[in-house]
């Protein structure tokens, strides 16, 4: 993903404006592996697609932003192995009757939720209705480098703690990941406090409403729990993938939550 003055929002280029059949572990090797007949997805090959909009998102254009609900996350609300109408968001959406743009990204962390909702408001959009935050994993983290375009254009590219290319130090990213931001948790607990506190705090003081969800096990933090509602969900379906949750979970965290994002908004 990128940083980019050219761009409102991180962005993805590897996805922005395309149609893919395949996406984030959703792979033709797998569907091979479970398409028999009483699957939930056989014979889906053809039909479930990943439409990303022109910034790379699963999600319409920014400038057709009317009355919506804003929705950040990470691959499960992203709807890795599911149709768009099977997503929480969208049911939800569908449910109470109001448009949904869903921000949300595979494999991103706390780190790119604030950012994006720091430079959804700089960039002065149309206010959503509401805002809501499924917080990712608490242990994920970007690092962010450097990459230039001809003599003068410089951009930041954001990525996971596995890639690294700082010659003088060649897991320099990784080692630090591993050895001090797992093991001695402080720094995790310090940088996803300030995260979620930036986010609400910001929407709050703009008198937008913020509800803050997390699956259990996911955003794990000592500080901050009123904030944050965990749930804990009793269905076990899969996604096309077989990795990511399916649609009856998807629909039990409509059930959990519907009630108090009704009266949000």
């Amino acid at each position: 993903m990128r940083y980019t003055k050219s761009q409102p929002l991180l962005y993805f280029p590897g996805k922005a404006g395309k149609t893919l059949q395949w996406y984030n572990g959703d792979d033709l090797e797998n569907y091979n592996e479970s398409n028999k007949p009483g699957w939930n997805y056989f014979g889906t090959k053809d039909t479930l697609f990943y439409e990303f909009n022109s910034l790379g998102y699963r999600t319409r254009e920014l400038d057709k932003l009317n009355d919506y609900i804003l929705v950040f996350g990470c691959s499960y609300t992203e709807g890795t192995g599911l149709f768009e109408n099977e997503i929480w968001c969208n049911v939800l959406g569908n449910e109470l009757g109001i448009d949904i743009l869903n921000l949300a990204k595979a494999g991103t962390g706390p780190d790119v939720v604030n950012l994006n909702t720091q430079l959804f408001v700089k960039n002065k959009f149309v206010k959503p209705r509401a805002v809501i935050n499924q917080w990712p994993q608490s242990t994920r983290k970007s690092f962010a480098y450097i990459e230039r375009e001809g003599l003068f254009k410089r951009q930041l590219r954001l990525e996971d703690r596995n890639v690294n290319n700082w010659v003088a130090g060649e897991n320099a990213d990784s080692d630090w990941y591993f050895n001090r931001w797992l093991m001695e948790d402080g720094q995790l607990e310090y940088e996803n406090s300030l995260h979620i506190n930036s986010v609400t705090n910001l929407w709050n003081a703009l008198g937008v409403p913020v509800f803050n969800w997390t699956f259990g096990g996911d955003f794990m933090t000592k500080y901050n729990k009123e904030m944050v509602s965990v749930l804990k969900l009793e269905n076990t379906d899969r996604a096309r993938d077989n990795a990511h949750d399916g649609p009856l979970i998807h629909k039990e965290v409509v059930e959990k939550i519907r009630d108090k994002i009704e009266c949000m908004i």
